[in-house]
Parts: C-alpha cells; sequence; structure tokens
C-alpha cells in the first residue's frame, strides 16, 4: 500500500509540472520557502538577546563564569563595556579554553556547536546578528536534508515538497533559527543521521555505516538528548526486522557502538562534573500541576504548525486541533513509515514525559527538548497530505488542498506576529527584561545593582549589557550586606533583590 501511494504521488507530481497550473504549484511552493528563508532573516538583530544566548558568547569566548564573576561582582561600579569583553573574541584563548569553559561548568552542553560558534565568531564577528546567522545556516540546511529523509522513507518527491513547505513557516523552527543556540544544529543532524540509516538499512557494505556513525557522533556532540534519536533508530531497526539479530541490527549496534566510543571523552567529562550538572539543573526539577504539563504538552506539540505566543479559547481548539490531525497521520501510515515516526516521537517524548509524571518535574514542558517529537510529527503531517492532495477524488483533494492552506497560513501568521515582538516564549527567564530596560533607559542618571550572580543573574546582568544605555552604570555584588549605595545617582534600581534585602531597604 506505502508503495502504491508513493508512486501515485510521485507520478501526481510530474504530472503536475507539467500543466500551467501544476507549474504554478510548484512556484508558489517555492515562494513559500522563500517565504520562510525570510521569516528566519527578518529583525534577526532586533530579537533580545536572552540569558542562554550570552552564555554561547561566553563560552565560543573561552571565557568562564568563574572568571566573569572573580573580576566584576566585586561591589566596584562598572560599565557597559567593562561587562561586553566577556561576549566578545579574546585572540588570547584558544578552542581549548572554549571546551574547557563547557567542561568545567556546563558539560551539559557537549562542545561542537560551541566550536563551530568560535570559529563563526572569528570570521563573520562577534555580534548577535552574527552569531545567530550560523543558526539560520543550520535551520535552511534542514531543507535538503529533510527532503533526502522523506525521499528515503516515503520514496515520494511530493512528500518531500509538502514537508520542506510545512518547516520553511513552521514557527518553532524560524523562532529557533534565530537563537544562538545548538537547537537547528541539532534538527539538521537528526534529520541527515535518519536519512542516512535508512540508506544504509538498504545498502549492502560499509560505506553509510562508517557515514552513520560519524553522524551519531556529531549528533551526540551538538546534544546530550540526541541519544534518544539514537534509541528510536535502534527500536525501529528492531520491529523492521522482526526482532531478529540481523545483519542490519549488528551493524547498526557495530556504528553506534563506535559512535558512543568517540563520544567517551565527554561521557568521562559528564561523569566528573555529575554533581555540578544536577544543581545546575534544579530547574528541571520544579514541582507542577499535572494540568500546567498537560497545558504545556498542547503548546508543545503544535508548536510546529501553531504558534499565538499567548492562551485563549480559539487559539486553544486549533491547537487541539493540530495535535488531532499528527494523529489521524500516523495512523494512516504504513510500516517502515509509521514505526519510524512513532520511534522518533514516543522515545524522546516518554524518555521526558515518565520522569516528569512519577517524581515531577519540567522536562517535557520545555520546547527545545523535544526536536524529534516535531520532526516525527511534521513528517507524518507532510506525508498525509501528499497523499490526500495526490488522491483521485476530487472532493476530498478540496477538502485537504484547504486544511494544507490552513496549515500552511497558521504557521505563515505565527511567524508574522513572532517575527515583530523583541521577545518570545523561547527567552524563558528573560522575557521580562526588556520591560526593565525600558524602565532604566528612562532615568537620567542611573545605578543598576545585581546581587549574587547565581542562579541566573549573571545571563541577566549579561543580557543587560547588550540594550541598556551606555551611561547606565552598574555595581554588580555577590552578598547583599555589601550593597552600597553611592550618592549623584538620579535612580538606583536593584535587579531580583532577594526577600530580605526588600526588606533591609524598607526599614
Amino acid at each position: 500500500m506505502e508503495s502504491s501511494d508513493s508512486i501515485a504521488e510521485t507520478s501526481s507530481l510530474a504530472a503536475l509540472t507539467r500543466t500551467r497550473s501544476g507549474l504554478a504549484l510548484v512556484l508558489l511552493s517555492l515562494v513559500i520557502i522563500g517565504l520562510g528563508v525570510a521569516f528566519r532573516l527578518v529583525n534577526i538583530d532586533k530579537k533580545l538577546y536572552w540569558h542562554d544566548e550570552t552564555y554561547t558568547s561566553l563560552r565560543a569566548s573561552g571565557h568562564t563564569a568563574e572568571e566573569v564573576i572573580a573580576q566584576v561582582f566585586n561591589g566596584q561600579e562598572i560599565s557597559i563595556a567593562d561587562l561586553q569583553k566577556y561576549q566578545r573574541i579574546n585572540h588570547e584563548k584558544a578552542i581549548k579554553d572554549t571546551i574547557v569553559s563547557l567542561g568545567k561548568e556546563d558539560s551539559e552542553h557537549p562542545p561542537l556547536y560551541f566550536i563551530l560558534a568560535r570559529f563563526w565568531m572569528q570570521w563573520f564577528g562577534d555580534s548577535p546578528k552574527a552569531i545567530r546567522s550560523l543558526s539560520v545556516l543550520m535551520s535552511l540546511l534542514a531543507f535538503p536534508s529533510l527532503f533526502w529523509l522523506c525521499l528515503e522513507l516515503f520514496r515520494s518527491r511530493m512528500t518531500a515538497w509538502v514537508a520542506v513547505v510545512l518547516m520553511s513557516v513552521s514557527p518553532f523552527h524560524v523562532l529557533f533559527a534565530q537563537e544562538a543556540r545548538q537547537y537547528s544544529l541539532m534538527t539538521t543532524i537528526v534529520l541527515i543521521s535518519s536519512a542516512v540509516l535508512l540508506r544504509a538499512r538498504r545498502s549492502p557494505g560499509t560505506p553509510f555505516w562508517v557515514l552513520y556513525s560519524l553522524t551519531v557522533t556529531a549528533g551526540l556532540y551538538s546534544h546530550l538528548f540526541f541519544v534518544f534519536v539514537l534509541i528510536s533508530h535502534a527500536l525501529f531497526l528492531l520491529v523492521d526486522e522482526n526482532f531478529r539479530l540481523s545483519k542490519v541490527l549488528l551493524a547498526h549496534g557495530i556504528a553506534s557502538f563506535a559512535a558512543l566510543l568517540a563520544f567517551s571523552p565527554w561521557i568521562i567529562t559528564l561523569a566528573i562534573d555529575f554533581q555540578r550538572m544536577q544543581a545546575a539543573n534544579e530547574w528541571a526539577y520544579a514541582q507542577v500541576s499535572f494540568s500546567y504539563l498537560v497545558e504545556k504538552w498542547i503548546l508543545n506539540f503544535s508548536s510546529p504548525f501553531l504558534d499565538s505566543g499567548g492562551y485563549s479559547l480559539p487559539i486553544y481548539l486549533l491547537q487541539i486541533s493540530m495535535i488531532l490531525l499528527t494523529a489521524y497521520s500516523l495512523y494512516r501510515l504504513r510500516r517502515p513509515a509509521r514505526s519510524f515516526t512513532l520511534a522518533l516521537i514516543v522515545t524522546t517524548a516518554f524518555a521526558l514525559m515518565l520522569p516528569d509524571l512519577i517524581s515531577g518535574g519540567v522536562r517535557s514542558a520545555t520546547a527545545r527538548f523535544l526536536i524529534p517529537c516535531y520532526l516525527g510529527a511534521q513528517l507524518s503531517v507532510a506525508h498525509l497530505l501528499a497523499s490526500r492532495l495526490s488522491s483521485g477524488d476530487l472532493w476530498r483533494k478540496r477538502v485537504w488542498k484547504a486544511v494544507t492552506a490552513m496549515l500552511i497560513m497558521a504557521g505563515v501568521l505565527s511567524c508574522s506576529i513572532s517575527s515583530q515582538a523583541e521577545t518570545w516564549w523561547n527567552k524563558d527567564t528573560s522575557r521580562v527584561n526588556a520591560e526593565v530596560v525600558s524602565i532604566i533607559n528612562r532615568s537620567v542618571s542611573p545605578l543598576l545593582i545585581f546581587i549574587d550572580p547565581y542562579p541566573s543573574n549573571l545571563g541577566d546582568v549579561l543580557t543587560l549589557s547588550y540594550v541598556i544605555d551606555p551611561r547606565v552604570r552598574l555595581r554588580l555584588v555577590e552578598q547583599p550586606n555589601r550593597v552600597e549605595i553611592s550618592e549623584g545617582f538620579s535612580d538606583v534600581f536593584l535587579f531580583n533583590p532577594t526577600e530580605e534585602l526588600q526588606q533591609k531597604l524598607r526599614e
């Protein structure tokens, strides 16, 4: 059934391109893809350079948080320029300093993206616009990677085109294409490694398995949660081979072992840094209600198609309809495509959801951790749309054309709204900083005091250093009892003060 569908779709696509209306449809697809590229570039330098992105610049430039705290959290007045030097390329630092910085203070983030970012900063500059352009490039590389994966999985060019069109205006992928973090890189590697796996599965010999091992190694060095993708690939092959120890399973096992062996230096780093890593990620264990998780799951699993940035009943119903469409598309799939996409979605989803449900936490509420799930959903929906658009039934074609148009419009409208916003939900802890800045910058002669660089104040002060007026003076102190307020300032602002300090100042 899958093969006949694919042949029909491929023939349909060929027929389409030979007609005037078909050519118009192809051109429209290219226009939508071009619009997606534009969304990735528009206002890229206007978005708030938030907490996590400042740590990208910090690590890529070879500095450590310990170094910054020791040199600026000393109670002395400093300028914006004194902070910004820790966000700039320092030619006294080298690649090894970037790796050491991560291994010592941020080992949960493997070094591949940060090494690439350092080279990028050296070649194109270290402004937010320049650094984010690396993520834009990685996001654009996802287009041909997705096209290839669709050809391998569905044997259908029409599915491949629909998938790329949907990804081009996907609100989630556009958001993270404009963020100086590793998520666009991870997305592309997930797609490439999956395509290589499917090619290796049907191609005898070792070259593609060697390539697969290399892509898995790159994936592990891009994000720790790539291990869930590796597991999903193993589960897919296990089902596809009817739970028999075949040559394909054996080859996959050898390739995976080689990749894990190549990743072993960072595994050792993780083991050494385990206690610090647990403490730094306490936020992931926050106790929240089940209703909060469900709300976030609905928001997250609809974000590849729709993102309004807020909550309302009509939007909520639309989000649920997107999830139901994904579920229906999975139901309509046939093996091996169904087992592949289900494995890609379920492995990561369960790995994050089950701990949250059993012991509490917000791992599964964090959208950027669910990238493999989104890719699986987009693959499935794209194939459903492509197969229905190829149907001989005119009425059904019209219905599914309308569904396809609505999905594309949802993505375009979502991207149009978020592209004009200075902050969005993906800025997380830094979303309120834009409001803080507008208040501080209105002051005539302000002093801004930061107290305690932990747990997030260091990232916040680095974020503010990009947007507050250069005339603002800063005083950074580690201990609340060392706060001294000098005279000569029109206004004194305390950023995120403790309850104890607020009470002390009221007395």
